[in-house]
């Protein structure tokens, strides 16, 4: 199933959030912007490597992560976080089953730097909770590393619960009412 069709009215049932974002389907027209939202988020990983190979390592990175996605998450939704008209971040959501329970899987979310501490990661993920529950779906699963304190404070602020650690990743999930 075409991630558009499915997700399409998922970003509109969401709609404005209240820190004025708002979510869309992802272009084409987009992948330079997400290009560089990874780059920014992991080049700090690569302090030391000289700039050229550095670009190339993370590119490389970068194209590897889509296709990963892109296999494992086949029917996924690519989403753009836009702020006042300008995007803002990504996020990629899937929806799961296990036996006849159906979950919404967060595949990824990355908030870019100028957009960080504004509440768009809880307003986000707030919404989309929300919407979800209208849909039947049973809970939100994610993994979250270890080392990204941050992220793991919103999940948990948000209700989420270990499920799992696997040494350099935690399991957590969020059950739905």
């Amino acid at each position: 199933m075409d991630s558009d069709a499915r997700f399409g009215p998922i970003a509109l049932a969401v709609g404005p959030l209240h820190s004025g974002c708002t979510l869309r389907p992802m272009s084409p027209a987009d992948e330079p912007f997400v290009l560089a939202l990874f780059q920014a988020d992991r080049a700090p990983q690569f302090t030391g490597v000289p700039e050229p190979m550095r670009t190339t390592l993370l590119d490389h990175q970068f194209r590897a992560q889509q296709i990963g996605y892109r296999q494992a998450f086949p029917d996924a939704a690519h989403l753009i976080l836009d702020l006042d008209g300008r995007a803002a971040g990504r996020i990629i959501v899937a929806v799961g089953r296990e036996g006849d329970r159906l979950f919404l899987h967060l595949v990824d979310i990355v908030i870019a730097e100028h957009a960080r501490g504004q509440g768009l990661g809880t307003d986000v993920l707030t919404a989309l909770i929300r919407a979800e529950q209208t849909r039947g779906l049973t809970q939100v699963r994610l993994s979250v590393l270890l080392t990204n304190n941050g992220a793991r404070r919103l999940y948990e602020r948000l209700g989420f619960l270990v499920a799992g650690d696997d040494g350099a990743r935690l399991a957590m999930v969020r059950p739905l009412p």
